[in-house]
């Protein structure tokens, strides 16, 4: 994992904590639906895991908010892809249609205050926006010293007035909602512990001419909402890591450890329970006094008249730091775990009603999980997830609904090959198939998958051909039914001409499985109703599979040099770019565990190196019939010069194909290569080296010391972050002047929280450009190790 995808998951993990709003049937206006946060809906939510639409805008960690038929929602830097445009955008609720977007990006729950959407932005800004067509009415600097996050806690409308919590004074500031101005705050002082702070991931409550909110790590304050004066304040046994939850006389709140219930009249504390509490905030359903709890194990429901009695019920998952939701009879909750589900729990009970599961992570994330908490209005659910980008809207179908895709991706078939089937309705029999027919691809496809097929038999003596039953457990209705569906096979996007099993393919052919109704009149399929899809793109191969010794990313370093002795002459020494391919071959070679040789014996003449073997694979004597030798590409294009005379740039692709030359032209014959070598290449202009970390005890310091090298002389941040086993997270920060050119040993802190988990923690150095952060990674360092005691 990157050190950008380490950071920002285990710094956004925390992000999930607060984000949710919900009130009428209509609208959810507000980080957990009311001023109170009690997360309680009235009104029935989705009764199953069906998707009415989803959308992919990016990262989403801000819970999203409604207000009549539009859905809000806020992106902010991601894993998978952290360069993305941050934005606000608005969706229209019974299609995901987009209907505008605001360029600014936020890591907190927002807000509607009558016309205006609330957002509160990462650079510190406090924006209102027009929700009708998304014009900013104004912009306000709240926060002057925002961090990582900026406003990362949800505003709150509140009789007529924006009360907003700021991270670096530790303040309460409220806003007048028609211009942006500031009506009066209270503040704290500036907190030293950074994002471990509780006023960064929670928000303030209020009822009754009354705000509650925390700060001061662990200090819950109540303030009149007309007077402006402190009504009390009461410490807790740790730093608070919820919102208030406001119920009758009392309000529920929680810390790393504990849940309370504190008197809205003197701030009293009336009860206490130890309980595993995440970040999330509880939700209170006001009509059966029931208190939902997420934990580090599961979903506790108490009884909010007395918390320290035993459970109402408590169910087991995975740890759920995102803030549940109750809406009619059911509670919704999201895990936060490396492959991450949203239940639904009957509220009297915590029977499971039903489940959805976000496809597992790939391409080096971690983790596939829930960035913000559910949102529930007029029957609907919204729920945003990292690493897919994903905004869901899970509920009863009121348009067409998006077809669900079991599988859409690529196949290799191999000309000359067979396979046995069995058809499913007939265990005794079995037919050799080609393998380059539509069966023996969905054969491929349903291993490569993860999914099953049936395919029966019955009509084979007549039409040679298969008749598919089903996919996913998907199965063909009773044709005889209204709007019957079942299976059609369909071959670049046209009908195939015969039945499963007789269609040949060839290389490039599109193979599509539709589950869809037919015309009642012309029996022809209708694909745009279908309700599930298999997408296959078919390679045929003539019967040679390549095998990769390499296929990764290098990043080389402007201005950086190395030595290379050449495999005929090892008193010889040359100077060589890094910035060349055979400076990112090198580099390869050392990451991916293999060796290479290159000789210097036409170097004199041409300025380059003459590739030899790779991994123990030598060229053959180029006399030979059919002789394979190493051939370089960049960018998909036969490299113009030998190794280590083509520079490379940026987002450079560098390929070393093993393979024939045609006999007459000498060009590389790569679609026969056995083995290949691709290396995708990031250039950096800064040089990562040298990282030390020191062990520390919880409350302490870490002391880390980088060695930094930059191409070009300005102002840096170095980070060095990174989590354990358990994805605890630990991160310090410097800023530094670099020379150009000049290497320097740069120092950087590492706060350790009291709370902190014991243990190993794997941490990074990543380097960015003051102008650019935390956007824009130039360069990182292997992990490191750092034992917290």
């Amino acid at each position: 994992m990157t050190l950008k995808k380490c950071i920002q998951f285990s710094l956004f993990i925390m992000v999930l904590l607060i984000m949710v709003q919900g009130c009428t049937a209509t609208d959810y206006l507000t980080f957990h639906g009311d001023a109170q946060r009690t997360g309680y809906v009235a009104d029935a939510g989705p009764l199953s895991e069906n998707i009415r639409w989803s959308v992919s805008p990016g990262s989403i960690d801000s819970s999203p908010v409604v207000a009549g038929d539009r859905v809000f929602v806020a992106t902010s830097p991601g894993m998978s892809d952290p360069g993305a445009t941050l934005a606000v955008y608005c969706y229209d609720t019974d299609t995901g249609e987009e209907l505008w977007t605001y360029e600014t990006g936020s890591e907190s729950g927002l807000t509607i205050a009558d016309d205006l959407l609330i957002v509160g932005g990462m650079d510190g800004y406090l924006y209102a926006l027009d929700i009708t067509d998304g014009s900013l009415s104004w912009s306000v600097q709240a926060d002057e010293n925002p961090g990582f996050f900026g406003l990362s806690s949800s505003p709150l409308y509140y009789d007529g007035l924006l009360y907003v919590l700021t991270p670096s004074d530790g303040g309460l500031h409220v806003y007048d909602p028609a211009d942006g101005s500031e009506i009066w705050s209270v503040a704290f002082g500036a907190w030293d512990v950074g994002w471990t702070n509780a006023t960064y991931f929670t928000a303030p409550a209020a009822a009754d001419g009354v705000v509650y909110f925390p700060s001061n790590l662990s200090e819950l304050y109540a303030y009149n909402t007309a007077t402006k004066a402190e009504i009390w304040n009461v410490s807790l046994d740790a730093t608070i890591a919820s919102a208030p939850v406001i119920g009758t006389d009392s309000l529920f709140v929680t810390t790393a450890t504990r849940l309370y219930e504190v008197s809205l009249t003197d701030g009293n504390i009336l009860a206490n329970r130890e309980i595993n509490a995440q970040l999330g905030t509880p939700a209170l359903d006001t009509t059966t006094g029931l208190l939902y709890v997420g934990t580090g194990g599961g979903l506790v429901c108490l009884d909010a008249t007395d918390i320290t009695a035993a459970p109402v019920w408590d169910v087991a998952t995975a740890k759920i730091a995102v803030s549940p939701v109750v809406a009619g009879d059911y509670v919704y909750a999201a895990t936060n775990e490396e492959q991450s589900s949203l239940y639904a729990f009957a509220a009297a009970d915590g029977a499971d009603a039903w489940s959805y599961t976000l496809p597992a992570p790939e391409g080096g994330n971690w983790a596939s999980f829930w960035g913000s908490s559910p949102a529930v209005a007029d029957g609907t659910l919204y729920i945003g997830a990292e690493y897919t980008n994903t905004l869901f809207a899970f509920g009863e179908n009121v348009t067409p609904i998006e077809p669900v895709v079991i599988f859409d991706g690529s196949v290799t078939v191999v000309e000359g090959e067979t396979f046995s089937f069995v058809p499913s309705n007939n265990a005794s029999a079995s037919y050799t198939v080609n393998r380059t027919t539509d069966l023996a691809a969905l054969d491929i496809a349903a291993t490569t998958g993860g999914f099953t097929f049936n395919a029966s038999d019955a009509w084979y003596a007549d039409y040679g051909s298969f008749l598919l039953e089903d996919i996913d457990g998907v199965t063909n209705d009773d044709w005889q039914t209204e709007n019957a569906h079942s299976w059609s096979i369909y071959l670049n996007d046209a009908p195939a001409p015969v039945g499963l099993g007789a269609n040949d393919l060839t290389d490039g052919d599109t193979l599509t499985f539709y589950f869809c109704p037919t015309d009642p009149d012309t029996w022809a399929a209708l694909i745009d109703e279908a309700t599930y899809i298999v997408e296959i793109d078919v390679t045929v191969d003539g019967g040679v599979t390549p095998e990769y010794i390499f296929d990764g990313s290098v990043t080389v370093v402007e201005g950086e040099t190395f030595s290379f002795v050449p495999s005929n002459n090892a008193s010889a020494s040359y100077t060589v770019n890094r910035t060349t391919d055979l400076g990112a071959l090198d580099i390869a070679a050392t990451t991916g565990g293999f060796t290479f040789n290159a000789s210097d014996a036409w170097y004199a003449d041409y300025g380059s190196f003459l590739l030899e073997d790779i991994d123990g694979v030598t060229n053959d004597d180029w006399q030979t019939e059919n002789a394979h030798s190493w051939s370089i590409y960049l960018n998909g294009a036969p490299a113009p010069v030998g190794l280590g005379a083509n520079d490379l740039t940026d987002g450079d692709t560098l390929t070393f194909y093993f393979c024939p030359t045609d006999p007459d032209t000498w060009a590389a014959l790569i679609d026969e290569a056995t083995y290949i070598v691709e290396i995708d290449v990031t250039v950096s202009p800064v040089a990562v080296s040298d990282v030390v970390v020191t062990d520390a005890a919880r409350g302490g310091m870490a002391q880390a010391q980088v060695t930094v090298k930059a191409q070009d002389a300005g102002w840096y941040v170095v980070v060095v972050s990174g989590v354990n086993s358990g994805g605890d997270s630990l991160a310090g920060i410097a800023t530094v002047q670099l020379d150009a050119g000049t290497p320097m040993d740069i120092p950087a802190l590492i706060a350790v929280p009291q709370q902190a988990q014991t243990g190993t923690y794997t941490l990074y150095a990543g380097v960015y450009t003051l102008d650019d952060y935390p956007n824009g990674l130039l360069n990182h360092s292997e992990g490191v190790e750092c034992v917290i005691s």
